[in-house]
Parts: C-alpha cells; structure tokens; sequence
C-alpha cells in the first residue's frame, strides 16, 4: 500500500523490507514483476536488513538504488540469575513451522541421554493448543521440558536460561538472538540469517545448518562446557554493546532521507 500511494501521489519513498523472498515467508515467485515493477519507481529507495537479504531480493526483483540498514536493538539488560544446578537450555518466539521446533526437540532428546539433568524451556506459545502440540512430538515430560505462553519479559526468561537456542530453517535479522547476547547468554543459532555478517563463529555464538541434522546436536554438546558457554557468552556481549546498533540506524538513517 505504501509503494502504491507513493506512486500515485508522486512521493519520495523509503521501502524496508522486513521479510525474505522465500516461500517460508509467504513468498511466491508469480509476485516477481509486481513488485519488480513497484521497486522500479524512480523516486523509490529500498532498504534491506543485512546483505544477504538485499541479494535475495535482487535475485528475485532486480537491482535498484538500495542500502543496507541493520535494526535498531533495545537495551536489555540481564536481570538477577536464578539460581540452579542443572544447565538450561532456553527459546522464545513463534512456534511456527519456520522456526523448526521439532529438530530442537530431537537434539535435546538425544543431548537428555547423555545429560539427564539438563532442561529445555520453550517460551512463546500462543495457546495452550500450541503447547499441546509441542508436547505431543516428544517423550520430554515436565520438569525437563517447559512449554509456555509468553509469560515471562524476556529479561526474566534470560535470567533463567544458560543457553538460547535458535533452529530456524530461515531468519533475516533475528533481533531475539541479539537480545539474548546482551543479557549476557550463550547463544546457539541457524547460520540461515544475516547475523553471519556481524558474528564470527565459535566466538561470538556457535552457527548451526539446518540442513545438517547433527549440527544442533554437536552445539549442544560444545556448549555444556562451563568455561565455553561463559567465554561465548561474554565476546557476544561484548560485540552487541559495541555495535550500536540503534545510534547506527538512527544516523544513517537520517543521513539517507
């Protein structure tokens, strides 16, 4: 709608593409010469969220005058650790098919076998419909696996997890790992997004494929280790404080318009 009423009015317009053009987002490629046709507004500029989503879009509706802007973050600090004596493994989000759910179950089940300790606490269902599905694809029974609605701020859910834990089969920008990052989490997540253009693997975070089924698995195992999960943990803090990322949006931002 706002590319349309741009054009008909003759406006200056900003266009920030939030989505990717993949199926996973609702994207069909019939949509191609609309919105090529759209984007080539000659008084149109497109901004895109990390580069390798402006090279998607490319491929998909052709090269025209763009930039790159990464999200702004808010400021979230960690609240106090509660404590607990087994390590945590934590997500929060959708439960949508996109965020590839069942392979997190499968690899903590299989990680449980060698941890029997360790505990999986799933935040963001929408109803308790969603809850039960969850449930019904594993053996998993409370207190070892926790399913909720968003019932908690997300600096309580960190406050309580040692590990977040990302699989999606795609992401462009997933600003819940970056949070999780500066609330001082160890942080496990799909190489399928632009966070490799920012975060170096192993150091920062640990990068899982999700077209390699083991890979979550070997993560997980990687990250039991105390003095590596708080190594990663810091250096990811460290580089999302110092990234900036809202001072750097509001900047090039104006200097665009």
């Amino acid at each position: 709608i706002g590319i349309m009423a741009a054009c008909w009015t003759r406006r200056k317009h900003l266009w920030h593409f939030h989505e990717s053009a993949d199926s996973l987002y609702g994207w069909h490629n019939s949509m191609n010469g609309l919105y090529r046709l759209l984007a080539s507004y000659r008084k149109n500029t497109l901004l895109y969220l990390s580069q390798c989503q402006r090279h998607e879009w490319e491929q998909a509706i052709g090269q025209h005058p763009a930039s790159v802007i990464y999200n702004p973050v808010r400021l979230l600090s960690k609240a106090e650790t509660i404590p607990h004596t087994s390590i945590r493994f934590g997500y929060l989000g959708g439960f949508e098919e996109r965020k590839n759910l069942p392979w997190l179950l499968h690899s903590f089940e299989e990680l449980h076998h060698e941890y029997p300790s360790a505990e999986l606490w799933l935040s963001g269902a929408r109803n308790q419909q969603e809850i039960d599905s969850i449930k019904a694809q594993t053996s998993l029974q409370e207190p070892t696996l926790q399913v909720r609605t968003h019932t908690l701020s997300p600096e309580e859910f960190y406050s309580q997890i040692d590990v977040f834990v990302l699989p999606s089969k795609k992401e462009v920008m997933p600003l819940v790992a970056i949070e999780a990052m500066m609330a001082g989490i160890a942080v496990i997540q799909t190489a399928e997004s632009g966070l490799g253009e920012l975060m170096t693997e192993g150091k920062d975070c640990l990068f899982i494929q999700p077209n390699e089924e083991t890979s979550l698995l070997t993560a997980m195992r990687h990250i039991t280790d105390e003095t590596t999960r708080k190594e990663i943990a810091r250096n990811g803090q460290q580089l999302v404080l110092r990234a900036n990322f809202t001072e750097h949006y509001i900047h090039d931002l104006l200097q665009l318009i």
